[in-house]
């Protein structure tokens, strides 16, 4: 850090700059993938990892706020936390941000992005968890010394506390505690059907063979319905639009079959508006980063797409390599 004082007499300053972040970590963690702006990176007040707790891993993020002392007041903590969610947005990744705000993290702008992702500040949690304001975290005073995080990270969360005895300077450490029982929880998801846009007929011929329903025929009252009625009608109608689309697939490619030479619609093409097929499936996780120094993805990755991409890749490298080698030789 550049020294915060200059002495007259040019003598060395042993006291740097109040600026500087880091993040310290028991359990298995890696460098973040994601490209960081610059003018982030410069700040000295950013740092980052990617922790594994369980089967999740969480995008940590440490941040370390302007004072107060600088005349623009909460405009540049403002433009510090604005400057991560780009970061956060391109990782998909559950987060933890924590650090020093120098200022109530929500009380700036930029925080009504995060608060519309449903985040769960440390304070706001206790508060509505206890009913009472946990201690100050600097000076006795302030609670500027603050975390928020994503809600699949909060599901994590078992209490708080503020440790009064462990002060450094004027600080009091936050600690938050989680629970690492992850391994057998799953996430649920609906069953989504693929598209049929690329190889769709004509909407005129779909008209053909589309059936209007008469919602008359299955509910008493199609003016006051249940949520379960409204659901199956959905249902009903959904499935009479897939009915005339796989009859227009049919008729095209009688007509066409080097045109269409689909002969049906596909099942994997159907199950729109079916809110019951709820499936159950493991949480995942990123893209491991290879031991042998080879090809590693730009950023985070997390479909199972992507990583055989990423595998097919890393073969392709190792055979070109090969390759090369043996016309040298």
């Amino acid at each position: 850090m550049a020294p915060k004082k200059l002495t007259l007499d040019n003598r060395p300053s042993y006291r740097g700059e109040a600026v500087g972040t880091a993040i310290f970590t028991r359990v298995p963690s890696r460098q973040f993938r994601g490209e960081v702006p610059i003018v982030l990176k410069e700040s000295q007040r950013f740092s980052a990892c990617i922790v594994r707790i369980g089967q999740l891993e969480i995008l940590v993020i440490a941040l370390y706020g302007f004072a107060n002392r600088h005349r623009e007041g909460k405009r540049p903590n403002d433009l510090l936390l604005a400057s991560i969610i780009p970061l956060i947005c391109s990782s998909g990744l559950p987060f933890l941000v924590c650090g020093d705000f120098n200022e109530p993290v929500v009380k700036l702008l930029a925080f009504r992005f995060f608060r519309d992702m449903g985040v769960v500040e440390a304070f706001q949690w206790y508060k509505s968890r206890t009913g009472e304001d946990l201690p100050p975290t600097c000076a006795g005073s302030t609670r500027n010394d603050s975390a928020f995080m994503h809600p699949i990270v909060a599901e994590l969360l078992m209490d708080m506390h503020v440790l009064s005895d462990n002060q450094f300077d004027p600080h009091s450490p936050l600690l938050i505690q989680l629970s690492t029982k992850m391994e057998t929880q799953n996430c649920r998801a609906w069953k989504m059907p693929k598209t049929w846009a690329p190889f769709a007929p004509s909407q005129d011929l779909i008209a053909k063979f589309y059936k209007p329903i008469n919602f008359e025929e299955f509910f008493s009252d199609p003016d006051v319905m249940t949520p379960d009625e409204v659901e199956q009608a959905f249902l009903l109608w959904s499935q009479k639009v897939e009915n005339a689309v796989g009859a227009a697939i049919r008729k095209r490619h009688l007509d066409d079959p080097e045109g269409q030479p689909r002969k049906d619609l596909h099942s994997s093409f159907k199950g729109r508006c079916n809110f019951k097929q709820i499936t159950s499936k493991p949480r995942q996780s990123g893209v491991k980063s290879d031991r042998h120094g080879g090809y590693s993805p730009p950023n985070e990755v997390f479909s199972l797409q992507s990583k055989q991409k990423i595998r097919q890749v890393r073969r392709l490298k190792t055979l070109l390599r090969h390759t090369s080698q043996s016309t040298r030789q």
